[in-house]
């Protein structure tokens, strides 16, 4: 899915995240393609990241303990990241699987 929510309202948004989750159920692999950091950060797993010629293929893990590498290939900090970083708390919300502000409650 290329920019599959660009340019639609919070409904339309929530929407799409159901259907890719659904999807992510069933077994299917769901390719993103996006320059919203916060929606690819809650569905995806695996990321690739590039900047010209550099591209980097990383597992979500991965992006808790170096969040800067989204700004270094031109994409915003996902802001669940930059919250956390910013808190001292990075490997606190990768364990507890935290990808985005809902998933707090777990934690708070």
């Amino acid at each position: 899915m290329d920019e599959p929510t660009e340019e639609l309202d919070y409904h339309g948004q929530l929407r799409i995240k159901q259907i890719v989750r659904g999807l992510k159920e069933d077994g299917n692999t769901v390719l993103l393609i996006s320059h919203h950091s916060d929606l690819l950060f809650e569905l995806c797993d695996y990321f690739f990241l590039w900047s010209g010629s550099m591209v980097n293929s990383l597992e979500k893990h991965e992006l808790y303990r170096n969040p800067d590498l989204f700004t270094k290939t031109g994409i915003e900090i996902p802001k669940i990241l930059e919250y956390a970083r910013d808190r001292g708390r990075l490997d606190e919300f990768r364990l507890a699987g935290i990808v985005s502000f809902e998933d707090m409650e777990s934690i708070l």
